[in-house]
């Protein structure tokens, strides 16, 4: 019974998408987004790598979920913060579904044993990971 509850608490915090993104960065990397525009924001003020949009989100969380490889590197290099947190407890290791992303955040030093609001670690998501395609 208790991990029913678990995945109808995923899957709810995961349906509950949150709106699109308000500071231009946020929206460069929202779906398939502008991911040079964003690299270029970034590059040109560096205050936005760690800013957080409406739902607590950073660039790497939107750059990690929406499988935008080259701004997630970017933004691991630039010491991003690997292990923020959304409302939802999500880090940005949380919603990636892409293998390459994944392992560079881990080889970073994103925490495997950070629980999400419901309970989940990262690791939960690894079934779902696919693989990106070569550059």
């Amino acid at each position: 019974m208790k991990l029913l509850l678990n995945l109808a608490c995923a899957v709810l915090l995961l349906a509950a998408s949150p709106t699109l993104p308000a500071g231009e960065v946020h929206k460069a990397v929202w779906g398939k987004g502008e991911p040079a525009k964003a690299l270029a924001l970034l590059k040109a003020d560096k205050t936005l790598i760690n800013s957080k949009d409406e739902d607590d989100c950073t660039p790497l969380h939107h750059a990690a979920r929406f499988n935008h490889l080259e701004v997630t590197r970017w933004l691991v290099e630039a010491k991003a913060e690997l292990n923020a947190k959304a409302y939802n407890g999500f880090t940005p290791l949380h919603l990636t579904s892409d293998k390459a992303i994944a392992s560079l955040l881990i080889r970073n030093g994103a925490d495997l044993s950070i629980h999400d609001t419901c309970a989940f670690l990262p690791r939960a998501a690894a079934a779902g990971w696919k693989s990106s395609p070569s550059p």
